[in-house]
């Protein structure tokens, strides 16, 4: 056959050639006639090149035969494959339109049409991949956009069977060894190297998950109009591919594109059985986004700000979500049904437990038991507390509504699960009858069901634990799965049926009158086991939420103590709580959270509480990449939600924050952690009235009113207005005693004490430092209690004080690398040692902007008190690139009056500088802050008396 170039007027067997419409490396295209059907049709030729390569005509018949198997309005329709003159072609349908690839174009596209798209690609996806037919080629190139808004998928050359359908006659049985044989070799790359997935990169056997992850990074591309991963050179690219996350989505779009962002970040898992498992999920995300975007949804998000409160990690809590126990078994009868009938990414719904009998030591106590049983479990991924707590708001019914099989089945279908497990207990002579069974919650079908039969009361936890093993099984979980993550119920944590009991009802409590309300039961319920492990742990959760971190170390130690009566989800959360709280070993914290994720894969406490690590210590890409995950695999968790604003108004993206609170509120996610940051977005916009809106509704609210007390009273002190700081401080110490939280009202105190000593009333602030010390004499108390002497100048209290944190603590990555640093700097900057301040300081550097416990009077502390050091050793330029630091991170500096110091501390550096014009610049910035401060403060005096000597 002639050139391609000359075809045009020509026919081929029944297609008359019209015009060229372009080509690659794999064909040219022509759009022709066919003159039988008299249609538009596009002809693809294999280049004369490539005429005699036998893999390039086994691909380019490969392209034909996978996608003429695939009748689908989002795939290139083909109608035909032939030959003329040794030259192959292949007839599809004519497209008008663009490919995406041009539509995008280096420019984010409109969240809209992306959408659309979108949708349209997952549903293309869907479709081949049911067929058994993977792409491996996706990109924006391979994606066609019509005239008329229609997605095409094009170009199958790379496609290639699942192994689940190998030896199908989709594409014969030839073609099928054809391909393997011939075109996938072990350790071929097949694919565009930009849009490989990771075990598409090493070479690795292919699912349909890698298509997937192709699908999200063409998505990360349209809504930021970049790749996600690109590079020099191919090795740069595989690296990233492996080994790194792309810029998260939220830095690049203008529009709300956390849900978007939580769609890609979960496309992209680097391990494909973290990532979608089906095109269907990911559409169902997109059209669930889509609805949302349509009606309204999520606005666009604005900044934060912790308030100077005890980080709350979401721990164990008391969502039962570890405990876990086991007794001896009756007989037992299994209905059996193919395996597999759940894939580990879906979700289910536990109902309440039917208790048909007349003891009510039953009642609740049952499904805390197989909760515990079937959660330590990694492949089940069992709904969370608070997700169940949200969906029931979202249907209108109270929190506390008993999950009956409707309500379970209803409640399932609204929070996208796939299954809900319902269980009962009846009486039978004196024995007992069990039934437990799982219900598609969408079609109503039975997946498993099983009765099981207890010789007397001391056995119904056994038979219990026993059948939730053999359900666990025909759920799907291999055997080694569960011979390896299923503790008894005895030696994990109590054989006390009345302890049970009194755990359940800790729960409850918990969800209607929050954290001091579990405390009484969970006492009852180590009175009744003192072994219990979980109990223990849960109240170390409670106290610890609470601020009252010295109970909660005790708690956590013996937990920790008896962390052998506990499953190994439990042991690994009771260990990290316990390096967290009592050691303050971050890495092994880390490690252990690290550890947890991978053995819990569902898991998002772990991806929760490593962001909470990482932001302690001051690495906020990682708390939110690590947040982002978690939000992967939970989205309505207030917690979670808090971690987020705190997150981006600490990396100063502000407009993301305040999206995250319009989401909350969306999704009636109102609690303290979400409306303590909305406080901090107000002031950081001089919003008044909205900070007072947020003040009223804390008024009154016990474990909640404190903090934000303290927090206004911090906002008095950031404009010089201390009498109304110190009068709303003692507000909020006395409002933390009369919710018996002493540890908190201590550490209110010590807060004031540290803003009147670097104020200059340092008689005052030693004053109150002694008076919160005999409230609480804690590690925390310790903590700000030797920085505030240090810095009002009692170096003697200041110095034991450290020297006996060392030695008590010497372990501890915080106190250690940020604290006694900081104290001890301070305390040879009162004796005028400023070099060695500055040597002491050297080992803050990789925490300067860490948010460490006890949450309050540290932020930037290394960075303020090097800043003062350098001024006293003239060092002018190294001390303004200290204070700068507060305006670079005014998210992570917020309203503490350090902040508004740094202004009058820069004036200071630039007139060391000898630069008279920002010396008074930043004074006078100081001064116009501080228009209405208390006149009688000493560091203002003597602001006033240096401004005065500049002029």
């Amino acid at each position: 056959m002639a050139d391609t170039d000359t075809l045009i007027g020509q026919t081929v067997s029944h297609y008359r050639i019209i015009e060229k419409l372009g080509g690659g490396g794999m064909g040219v295209v022509y759009k022709a006639e066919d003159t039988r059907l008299d249609r538009s049709v596009a002809l693809k030729f294999l280049p004369e090149g490539l005429a005699h390569d036998r893999q390039a005509m086994e691909r380019f018949r490969r392209e034909a035969k996978a996608a003429s198997a695939l009748n689908h309005p989002n795939i290139c329709t083909i109608y035909d494959i032939g030959e003329e003159n040794g030259r192959a072609f292949i007839a599809m349908e004519f497209l008008e339109g663009k490919t995406l690839k041009h539509i995008i174009a280096g420019r984010p596209m409109e969240l809209e049409k992306l959408l659309d798209v979108a949708i349209g690609v997952a549903d293309g996806l869907n479709a081949s991949h049911s067929k058994g037919i993977i792409h491996r080629d996706i990109k924006p190139a391979n994606i066609f956009v019509t005239s008329q808004g229609r997605v095409k998928i094009l170009d199958f050359g790379l496609a290639k069977l699942s192994k689940s359908m190998e030896g199908s006659t989709i594409m014969g049985d030839e073609a099928a060894a054809a391909f393997e044989a011939t075109l996938t070799q072990p350790g071929a790359m097949m694919g565009t190297v930009a849009y490989m997935s990771p075990e598409q990169v090493r070479g690795e056997s292919l699912d349909a998950r890698t298509d997937i992850f192709s699908f999200g990074l063409v998505l990360y591309e349209m809504a930021t109009g970049q790749q996600a991963f690109h590079g020099n050179t191919t090795g740069i690219v595989t690296d990233a591919i492996l080994n790194r996350a792309p810029t998260p989505l939220g830095r690049m779009v203008s529009y709300d594109g956390l849900e978007l962002e939580r769609i890609v970040t979960k496309a992209l898992q680097k391990d494909r059985n973290l990532r979608y498992q089906s095109a269907a999920d990911v559409r169902g995300d997109l059209q669930e986004y889509k609805s949302s975007v349509a009606t309204g949804g999520p606005a666009q998000p604005k900044l934060t700000q912790r308030l100077p409160k005890p980080s709350r990690k979401l721990l164990v809590r008391i969502s039962v979500g570890a405990l876990v126990m086991a007794l001896a078994v009756g007989s037992w009868f299994l209905y059996p049904r193919p395996a597999h009938a759940l894939k580990p990414t879906d979700t289910i719904v536990l109902a309440d437990f039917a208790n048909r009998t007349e003891d009510p030591v039953f009642d609740d106590t049952l499904k805390t038991a197989l909760t515990v049983s079937l959660r330590q479990s990694p492949f089940l991924n069992v709904l969370g507390d608070e997700k169940v707590a949200a969906t029931l708001r979202l249907m209108a019914r109270p929190t506390t509504t008993l999950l009956t099989p409707d309500v379970a089945s209803e409640l399932c279908q609204r929070a996208g699960g796939k299954a809900y497990v319902a269980g009962s207990i009846a009486g039978l002579g004196n024995q007992y009858v069990l039934g437990v069974k799982a219900v598609n919650c969408q079609s109503g079908d039975t997946l498993a069901q099983m009765q099981v039969t207890a010789t007397s009361n001391e056995t119904v936890l056994s038979a219990l634990d026993h059948a939730a093993a053999k359900l666990r099984e025909r759920l799907g979980e291999s055997l080694s799965s569960i011979q390896k993550f299923d503790t008894p119920i005895e030696q994990a944590t109590t054989s006390s049926f009345e302890a049970l009991k009194a755990y359940s009802l800790a729960s409850k409590a918990q969800s209607e009158k929050g954290d001091a309300g579990s405390i009484p039961m969970l006492k009852r319920a180590i009175e009744l086991d003192p072994t219990f492990a979980s109990a223990y742990a849960a109240l170390a959760v409670s106290y610890s939420n609470l601020g009252e971190t010295d109970q909660a170390s005790q708690y956590i130690q013996k937990a920790y103590e008896l962390r052998g009566r506990a499953s190994e989800l439990e042991k690994l959360r009771i260990t990290a709580f316990y390096c967290d709280l009592v050691t303050g070993e971050v890495p092994r914290v880390l490690e252990t959270y690290e550890l947890l994720s991978q053995e819990y894969p569902h898991s998002a406490t772990a991806h929760i509480n490593l962001g909470a690590t990482y932001f302690e210590l001051g690495q906020y890409e990682q708390a939110l990449a690590e947040h982002l995950k978690a939000a992967g695999l939970i989205s309505d968790d207030g917690v979670l939600y808090g971690n987020f604003i705190a997150d981006y108004a600490s990396l100063n993206r502000l407009e993301e924050a305040k999206a995250i609170y319009q989401k909350a509120l969306t999704r009636k996610l109102d609690n303290a952690e979400v409306r303590s940051n909305v406080y901090g977005v107000a002031f950081l916009e001089g919003d008044v009235a909205e900070m007072a809106r947020q003040e009223a509704w804390a008024s009154g609210k016990p474990g909640v009113e404190d903090a934000f007390l303290s927090s206004q009273s911090d906002t008095e002190a950031f404009y010089g207005r201390l009498k109304g700081a110190r009068q709303l401080s003692r507000r909020a110490a006395e409002s933390a005693k009369q919710n018996d939280e002493q540890e908190m009202a201590a550490l209110w105190r010590l807060n004031a004490s540290l803003r009147e000593a670097e104020f200059g009333n340092f008689a005052e602030a030693q004053q109150q430092t002694a008076a919160a010390l005999a409230l609480a004499s804690t590690r925390d108390a310790q903590v700000l209690a030797g920085l505030a002497f240090a810095k009002s100048g009692d170096s003697a209290r200041a110095r034991r004080l450290a020297n006996d944190l060392e030695k008590l603590f010497p372990h501890n990555t915080m106190v250690n690398a940020y604290w006694l640093p900081t104290v001890r700097a301070s305390i040879e900057i009162r004796h005028n040692n400023p070099a060695k301040a500055i040597e002491l300081l050297h080992a803050t550097i990789p925490y300067d902007l860490a948010s460490p416990p006890p949450g309050v009077g540290g932020l930037l502390q290394p960075a303020y008190v090097r800043g003062q050091a350098y001024l006293l050793l003239g060092q002018g330029n190294e001390a303004a690139a200290e204070f700068q630091k507060f305006f670079t991170y005014r998210g992570v500096s917020g309203n503490c009056s350090f902040g508004a110091l740094a202004r009058l501390q820069l004036g200071r550096a630039y007139a060391i500088q000898g630069d008279t014009p920002k010396a008074k610049a930043a004074y006078k910035e100081f001064l116009t802050l501080w228009k209405d401060a208390d006149p009688d403060i000493p560091i203002l005096k003597q602001a006033k008396v240096e401004y005065a000597r500049l002029q």
